[in-house]
């Protein structure tokens, strides 16, 4: 009898220490924070090669290894305060001035001819997320337009600087995008919020526009950390929703388990 009590003494013990509130505990493989944790975001990053998370982690992206834009009539670069140069010699403000790119090095897409719109995109491979999991997926931009060497802007109603953040992705063997339109000046951010099934994980491709898929800009935008992170229930929860009434515009949140395609 005192041997039985014994092991379920030890059995107690082990459980407790277990499940004592700030460790973590492996869920269905993906690491869950335990509710003392849920106030920090020190998750561990997986490598960039693979495109999978399987931990609860931050990644940033490097818009270098991302496919650019092909057409003739943008460039496409990474700017920095020591390369910030006009595309062209009559419309040297199409660039951001080095003050707005201070600790930053971002990727500009710009109209690299006199009032001639276009539209392009930096894109990359299919994202994986893991099943069960909770995930914020952002980029930060900047838009500019094309002015000239008076500070006069060419553009126009039809023609404005502007740029859209696609998040394209299958369901039940169909092809979806949800669409972030891109039109505030200075330096903002747009994000997604993305739950996957509780058994299936879920692919997401990104594509960071100048324009649009379907409509071209004048001018430039410059996008900077572009970022998929990893978060617990509780967070996204609160992130997402007030009650039972979504906090954020409907086409932002995408939820796999409810198909809210």
């Amino acid at each position: 009898m005192k041997k039985f009590t014994k092991i379920i003494t030890v059995i107690l013990v082990m459980a407790l220490c277990l499940f004592t509130p700030g460790t973590p505990v492996a869920v269905n493989g993906l690491l869950k924070l335990a509710p003392a944790e849920t106030t920090a975001n020190n998750f561990t990053a997986p490598t960039q090669k693979s495109n999978v998370f399987n931990t609860e982690a931050v990644e940033t992206y490097d818009l270098a290894n991302w496919s650019k834009p092909s057409n003739s009539y943008l460039a496409s670069q990474q700017v920095t305060a020591e390369n910030n140069a006009s595309f062209h010699e009559e419309y040297p403000y199409t660039t951001l001035s080095n003050a707005n790119i201070v600790n930053r090095s971002p990727y500009v897409i710009t109209t690299n001819t006199l009032n001639m719109p276009a539209r392009g995109c930096y894109t990359t491979n299919a994202i994986t997320l893991p099943a069960n999991g909770y995930y914020l997926i952002t980029v930060e931009y900047c838009l500019q337009e094309q002015v000239d060497k008076n500070g006069v802007s060419n553009n126009t109603t039809d023609t404005n600087a502007f740029g859209t953040f696609n998040l394209k992705y299958n369901f039940n063997g169909s092809s979806h995008k949800r669409a972030i339109s891109l039109q505030d000046a200075g330096w903002h951010s747009a994000t997604f919020y993305v739950q996957t099934d509780l058994l299936e994980t879920a692919s997401v491709t990104p594509e960071l526009y100048f324009g649009s898929d379907e409509q071209n800009a004048l001018g430039a935008i410059y996008f900077d950390k572009f970022t998929v992170t990893a978060i617990n229930q509780d967070k996204f929860t609160t992130a997402v929703f007030n009650g039972n009434d979504l906090k954020v515009t409907p086409n932002t949140y995408l939820n796999f388990s409810q198909a809210n395609q």
